[in-house]
């Protein structure tokens, strides 16, 4: 039988990934004791749109390299490899379904704790994973406190908060600053940040 596990989750599109994404998922390996994090790019998410093939392949490749001298955190491909919408309990579902005894904590900032309501299917989300929230500076904590209520009164949810630095770093604003020749020194690592200019991505992307 499979050794218990504590695996966290954390997902996004990762245009590019950022210190930001690497320092959310170490605080949760840290102050939850996990085994491991996995980074992982989302596939086809239903509220937002991915390019492309090729777009998913640098997207992994940028997470595969700013994990590589982790032992902790790593990526995966496991969205990509599916087709058709991804939805965030299906994933949950089927990595529970692998590995049952496995226990997963989905890994959120607290600007998608706000919408996650609305999400397909929430309560087989909070059945399958616990649920760690990263505050950021733009929402107070009245209104997490609202949200995370209404999730555990209506699904049981168990959630916790995420302690950490108020870092506001946006992918969106890295590729701004890309397109605009301003400086991304410090904001990816600097694996990410070669790869990204030696494959000129989001040079002239337009949102």
């Amino acid at each position: 039988m499979k050794k218990a596990k504590k695996v966290g989750i954390l997902g996004g599109t990762f245009r590019p990934i950022h210190i930001g994404h690497l320092l959310m998922a170490e605080t949760a390996r840290d102050s939850f004791g996990l085994d491991s994090v996995l980074l992982m790019p989302n596939g086809n998410p239903p509220h937002k749109s991915i390019e492309n093939s090729e777009d998913s392949r640098h997207r992994m490749n940028m997470v595969v390299l700013a994990t590589k001298n982790s032992n902790e955190v790593y990526p995966s491909s496991f969205e990509l490899q599916r087709e058709g919408v991804i939805y965030t309990y299906h994933t949950l579902e089927l990595l529970k379904k692998e590995n049952p005894q496995n226990t997963y904590y989905f890994i959120l900032g607290a600007d998608s704790l706000q919408d996650m309501k609305n999400w397909k299917c929430v309560d087989k989300i909070c059945r399958y994973a616990i649920i760690l929230v990263a505050t950021r500076g733009e929402l107070d904590e009245e209104q997490v406190a609202q949200e995370s209520a209404f999730l555990k009164e209506h699904y049981q949810a168990e959630i916790h908060m995420l302690d950490m630095p108020n870092i506001s770093i946006s992918s969106t604003d890295i590729r701004e600053r890309i397109r605009s020749g301003r400086s991304i020194k410090y904001l990816v690592p600097s694996v990410v940040e070669a790869y990204l200019r030696s494959n000129h991505l989001y040079e002239n992307t337009k949102e």
